[in-house]
């Protein structure tokens, strides 16, 4: 994971990149920031409070609107 924005720059956002395995499996609880996830590339399920979500390249996560 890269991060390319510093609390300096901004506090209330950071802009990261991140690499993940296929067939990576990862549980978080962050209750401070909230995520907003472009996918660049392949595809996926990610599973948010018991609710699975497909994901493919070009897709933004969660879905807004």
């Amino acid at each position: 994971m890269r991060i390319y924005t510093t609390e300096t720059e901004s506090g209330n956002a950071a802009v990261l990149y991140q690499e993940t395995q296929k067939g990576h499996i990862e549980e978080f609880l962050h209750e401070k920031s909230d995520f907003i996830y472009y996918i660049l590339e392949c595809s996926g399920v990610w599973i948010v409070e018991d609710r699975a979500f497909e994901v493919r390249a070009g897709d933004v996560f969660p879905p807004i609107g």
